[in-house]
């Protein structure tokens, strides 16, 4: 058990200086706590009110927004409980940071290392500011280091019990994670396509055994999985079989998908955004702007009689798609921009951390902060080991469905905990621990 203690105090002042960083932030900016800039409040007080999860003000059924954040934001949604949301995100911050040294834990890290990695996303001044306002970011980053953590537990545990019990909560905190983002969708492809190149390179490497000697093994794996997904599915499914019997479909993910895609790839971003400098933000300085151009499909859309969440989903998407085919030039211009965007050092935006002094100190942490995940990502690819490979398939996946949807930098929030645990292994060597665990 002593073994366990520096791990522990490790994670515990991780934790509280989460809590910390968030209840100053929410107490400097305690007015964001009612700026529902993305509805999750809106729909959340329908749920609360008995209208169901509703268009805010209405009772018309949505599925536009995923359900995970404003169901739990349903008890607290109200505008006079603004401190309760604000302890909910200081909460969400402090596991967050906490499940970030468990996994650099796992990933065999030193001390040191455990509490530099949970000290990141503790002071990560995008995490922390936007645990102010009513948005995803806050409870996705929790989900994303719980789910690395619990995957790459599972995967390193010699124990059958715990590798069923640690596989069954990464199985529901999957679940929990599709419905808080669908991005998460591509992690499960990630990860599956990675799944299928370790079986097949094991396999041809093991082409002189006796294929009975490995059996076992693969059979128990393949109970865990079993086990893993039918949890999963037990909390991801009355969401599509809802939307099946509002809407005759089981959507799975959202209706705003479209949206995402067209907000991206639209001639008139293509024109002020992509087209100008790096650097140029969609605030009318080059055109009309956003604003004007939400007016303007607003309108093309009720002149074409397009009505209710999935047409205006799939009208929207197929805009986006036209738009692709149309400039295939702009577009990859547009997908170099959203990367950029992802790995953005500035907030950007006008938001209020994006001024003055306090602008440059966070391009400042930014930057220390890449180049440290940079000389952390060739330590890693050299250990090697679940957690690490976790962290990267995570990366990847959202990476990925951002150089085709909007993307501004707050969208990273939920491969922080990755970033972290990378940056953590900066200069670090490899050697082999105890039982074949990695170690600095």
């Amino acid at each position: 058990m002593n073994g366990h203690r520096p791990v522990g105090r490790v994670l515990l002042a991780a934790a509280l200086l989460a809590v910390l960083a968030r209840g100053v932030a929410c107490w400097r900016f305690s007015g964001n706590l009612n700026d529902d800039r993305d509805a999750y409040l809106g729909i959340a007080q329908g749920v609360r009110e008995g209208r169901g999860f509703s268009i805010p003000g209405t009772d018309v059924p949505t599925a536009y927004r995923p359900p995970l954040y404003p169901l739990l934001l349903a008890p607290i949604s109200g505008p006079d409980a603004i401190v309760a949301r604000a302890a909910l995100h200081a909460i969400l911050g402090g596991l967050t940071a906490a499940a970030t040294v468990w996994l650099a834990a796992i990933a065999g890290c030193s001390t040191a290392r455990q509490l530099a990695a949970g000290v990141i996303v503790a002071v990560d001044p995008l995490l922390v500011y936007y645990s102010t306002l009513p948005m995803t970011e806050t409870l996705a980053a929790a989900l994303s280091a719980g789910l690395l953590a619990c995957a790459a537990a599972a995967c390193r545990s010699s124990n059958p019990r715990a590798q069923v019990g640690l596989g069954c909560a990464a199985g529901g905190l999957f679940g929990l994670c599709v419905l808080c983002r669908p991005t998460y969708w591509a992690f499960a492809l990630w990860a599956n396509a990675f799944g299928l190149w370790q079986w097949v390179r094991d396999r041809r490497q093991r082409g002189s055994e006796s294929p009975a000697s490995s059996e076992p093994a693969h059979r128990n794996r393949g109970v865990d999985w079993l086990l893993a997904g039918l949890m999963f599915a037990v909390i991801v499914v009355p969401w599509p079989l809802r939307n099946w019997r509002v809407f005759g479909r089981p959507i799975v993910t959202t209706t705003h998908g479209g949206y995402t895609l067209l907000l991206g790839n639209n001639p008139a971003y293509y024109r002020e955004v992509v087209a100008q400098p790096l650097g140029t933000i969609w605030d009318g300085s080059h055109g009309p702007g956003l604003e004007a151009w939400q007016a303007d499909i607003e309108r093309d859309m009720t002149a074409a009689g397009v009505k209710g969440d999935i047409a205006r989903d799939r009208w929207m998407r197929q805009q986006a798609l036209r738009t692709i085919r149309k400039q295939p030039e702009r577009f990859a211009q547009a997908c170099m921009r959203r990367c950029l965007a992802f790995w953005s050092i500035s907030p950007g935006g006008g938001s209020a951390i994006d001024a003055g002094a306090l602008r440059h100190v966070i391009s400042v942490f930014y930057v220390g902060l890449w180049g440290a995940v940079i000389l952390g990502l060739a330590a890693a690819l050299r250990r090697g080991g679940c957690a690490v490979e976790v962290s990267l398939l995570l990366t990847a996946a959202f990476v990925s469905v951002h150089l085709f949807y909007w993307t501004d930098a707050r969208m990273r929030a939920p491969v922080m905990p990755a970033a972290a645990l990378l940056a953590s292994l900066a200069g670090s060597g490899v050697r082999r621990g105890p039982g074949g665990a990695m170690a600095t």
